[in-house]
């Protein structure tokens, strides 16, 4: 069965406080959570690899690209279930498809696709003792796929185009496939892609640059959904969810002044200067990319609450 979020707006008010359902903590019915993805998600994985060096400390939270936890964070803690996170920032559908990097002045690394992050990551880990008693139907597996691929397709100068949104569809049924068949999953979380042209560092492109990689998201989410009802037609066991980050964020945007937001254009760091922020609180994003920590953990109380509604 695959289920797709509709109206964010309801569950905003009611993560930020605005309502009783707020108040009123329940957990999901799994208890881990197992992470695929990018930046979006990564919790100091990329940090790690880089020795330390990437993001710099001064300017983001313990290896998170924003200022405290990220979404996945705020969800494991919502829902009470332990979180094993394999997310690389950098991370593309599949580095053999397009090798992400991530990584600025104190160099630029490669990172694992997520396809890497299964096979090389993920799956040894089964072989130990402690995995013996992981019940794959009391996991959720999450897998955000799909950012880096085309930011990656323009820093590199590769084609951008439907059949490289139709390689990023196929690259993600294959990891759920393998995950499927190699570690038995059969609850999955799919948020998808963010919106490009509303980030602070699209106003330092053309619009006829941006405006086609935004078009190419809902050709995105329309083809992933004709490929999930495939996958789950083959794999009649399987849950999956998909959630409309886009969605979320436009619904920030259409009532920041609720949320104490006053400005959704520009990110809160200096990355030329390379100065922190004075005041988190009132900024989306974080930087030219990523959204500020109150913003994850927004996305993290609307995702809670869909999958209450969903699963108990």
């Amino acid at each position: 069965m695959v289920s797709f979020s509709s109206s964010f707006t309801a569950l905003l008010l009611l993560a930020c406080g605005l309502g009783p359902a707020a108040r009123a903590a329940s957990n999901i019915p799994f208890d881990r959570i197992v992470a695929f993805g990018d930046s979006m998600t990564d919790t100091g994985n990329l940090f790690t690899l880089s020795r330390q060096r990437w993001p710099d400390q001064s300017l983001y939270y313990r290896g998170r690209f924003t200022n405290g936890p990220v979404w996945i964070e705020w969800l494991q803690q919502m829902s009470g279930a332990e979180l094993d996170n394999l997310s690389f920032a950098g991370g593309t559908s599949d580095s053999d498809f397009i090798q992400g990097t991530s990584g600025r002045w104190n160099g630029v690394f490669a990172a694992p696709g997520v396809r890497q992050q299964i096979i090389q990551y993920y799956l040894p880990k089964l072989k130990s003792a402690k995995y013996a008693t992981v019940s794959p139907d009391r996991t959720l597996y999450m897998l955000w796929v799909g950012g880096i691929d085309i930011s990656s397709a323009i820093e590199q100068r590769k084609p951008l185009n439907t059949t490289t949104v139709d390689r990023i569809v196929e690259n993600t049924i294959s990891s759920m496939q393998l995950l499927h068949d190699q570690a038995g999953a059969v609850h999955f979380l799919l948020p998808n892609i963010p919106s490009f042209a509303s980030t602070p560092v699209a106003h330092e492109f053309p619009a006829f640059l941006t405006k086609p990689i935004e078009r190419l998201l809902p050709y995105h989410d329309q083809q992933m959904k004709m490929a999930l009802e495939a996958f789950l037609a083959k794999n009649p066991s399987v849950h999956v969810m998909v959630v409309d980050y886009r969605q979320f964020e436009t619904s920030i945007r259409a009532n920041a002044s609720k949320y104490g937001i006053t400005n959704i254009v520009d990110g809160c760091v200096d990355m030329a200067k390379r100065l922190p922020c004075a005041d988190e609180r009132v900024y989306f994003y974080h930087d030219g990319h990523h959204p500020t920590t109150m913003i994850h953990k927004m996305f993290a109380h609307s995702v809670h609450q869909m999958l209450q509604r969903k699963w108990l």
